[in-house]
């Protein structure tokens, strides 16, 4: 880089005023500091480093904890950290390298760090660029086939983008338009069969429900590279469930958990036939009761008003994991309205205290077809972000069922990151959110990656969404 040039963002450096660098050090200290204790480990302080779009080597980042850990206590205190980041950003190597990826230069048509990289974020919010590519593990998306060849229903789904069969590689390509601020390299199936046949019972339809998932999985596993994990449907309620839960388990090690819709009063398509909340049906509950022994989670979409039964219930089996879905499917009278504010924010508090307790941010339109402009929802999602903490919430696309009301994934992904930036997210915080949590949650990262993903390290194991690791009840 000629002289000239290197002085020009040197200058742009230097205009960054010193208040506002080193607030953005203390929140980045303070995301950093994963286990709260105030100091950042030896972990904690190479992981910060290699979020930092500086480039530097395993040897490189050690030598500098050497010199930042100035008691020489073994780790790095906050006034440490700040003071070593200050001189960092100061040096040649790391202005030149953060200013130039956030400005969109190229040194010989090559970008200065990895545009996919995680380093790539850190330096473009510190140099006051917001939109940088982020990583998008996208926990909650489907694929179907309502044509005459397909199990699923054609009167309850629709054709998106005018293909009766959407599959792995229709979503690929809509997800790849998200491009010019993420990248996306997998995410978890979700069963779409729970809304399907209404009028078929329990007993006949568990044909379907392993008819969906034998296609999902073969669809992805022969014409997909990326990472994907699946969650299955069955009918709970059936006598025969244990037998669906084992043939699942054993056919495909893919398959992380169980999804059965049960929105109730207003009721989502099979609930209608069924006729009662599952929540208060016994032989429902007593299949709940199997997931655990299965190594299975549980996908919850239900209405506000059911959210005391779910607790309830929940409570009892704190070995199976719950994915709140959606955002837990308020409206936005059951934001607005007193009452139903009360009963949604109570209930999703009870839900929050329970460590095994996760949530998506999903299928907003459902609130407000332009839930990204109305403030109402926009604080509800922060709200449920400060009610959950940053690792057990998880942003999804919930495409191409949000397509319908003109949610494209860009729309969506572009409308989370604004957000978060306004709320002072730092890099660390959005990466769990945009997909760190979701391969934990989802257990993807215990997991060889051959293809769509299989072989168990340790089957007897099972990943809470709050990070620990329990045993399997057998």
């Amino acid at each position: 880089i000629n002289a000239e040039y290197g002085k020009m963002l040197k200058l742009k450096m230097e205009q960054v005023p010193h208040d506002i660098l080193e607030k953005y050090l203390r929140k980045l200290f303070r995301t950093a500091d994963v286990d709260g204790n105030g100091v950042l480990d030896r972990e904690e302080f190479a992981k910060v480093m290699g979020l930092s779009g500086f480039g530097f080597s395993p040897e490189r980042i050690n030598l500098v904890m050497h010199d930042a850990d100035t008691n020489k206590d073994g780790v790095i205190q906050l006034e440490e950290f700040i003071k070593v980041m200050m001189q960092l950003v100061q040096t040649p190597e790391v202005q030149t390298a953060a200013l130039l990826e956030a400005a969109g230069q190229r040194v010989g048509g090559q970008s200065c760090i990895n545009p996919q990289s995680s380093g790539a974020r850190s330096s473009n919010r510190m140099c006051g660029v917001h939109h940088t590519r982020m990583e998008v593990f996208d926990p909650h998306f489907h694929i179907w086939d309502i044509s005459e060849n397909g199990s699923y229903d054609s009167e309850v789904l629709f054709p998106p983008e005018g293909h009766d069969c959407y599959t792995i590689n229709h979503y690929e390509a809509h997800l790849d338009t998200i491009q010019k601020r993420f990248f996306h390299t997998g995410g978890v199936f979700l069963e779409a069969m729970s809304v399907c046949h209404a009028s078929t019972r329990a007993k006949e339809h568990q044909a379907n429900c392993l008819a969906e998932a034998e296609w999902a999985i073969n669809n992805v596993r022969q014409n997909s590279s990326r990472q994907y994990v699946f969650v299955a449907s069955a009918c709970l309620e059936d006598p025969r469930v244990v037998e669906v839960l084992t043939e699942l388990k054993e056919r495909y090690d893919c398959v992380r958990g169980i999804r059965q819709i049960l929105n109730y009063e207003p009721n989502w398509p099979r609930q209608n036939q069924i006729k009662t909340d599952l929540l208060t049906n016994p032989m429902w509950i007593a299949g709940y009761a199997q997931l655990m022994n299965f190594n299975l989670s549980f996908d919850m979409q239900l209405n506000p008003h059911q959210f005391t039964n779910a607790i309830k219930l929940i409570s009892q089996y704190p070995q199976t994991p719950v994915i709140i879905n959606h955002m837990g499917t308020p409206t936005l009278e059951d934001l607005t309205d007193s009452a139903l504010s009360e009963q949604y924010w109570s209930g999703l508090q009870a839900f929050a205290d329970l460590k095994f307790v996760s949530i998506k941010l999903s299928m907003l339109c459902y609130a407000d077809k332009s839930w990204d402009k109305n403030p109402v929802v926009l604080a509800a999602v922060e709200r449920v972000i400060q009610m959950f903490g940053v690792d057990r919430v998880m942003v999804a696309s919930n495409h191409p069922a949000d397509w319908s009301e003109g949610w494209t994934a860009e729309r969506n992904y572009n409308a989370f990151s604004d957000l978060f930036q306004r709320m002072g997210l730092g890099v660390i915080a959005q990466s769990k959110l945009f997909c760190d949590n979701a391969k934990r949650i989802y257990r993807h990262f215990r997991f060889d990656h051959v293809r769509y993903g299989c072989h168990v390290h340790d089957p007897g194991m099972f990943a809470m969404s709050d990070g620990s690791v329990h045993p399997v009840h057998s």
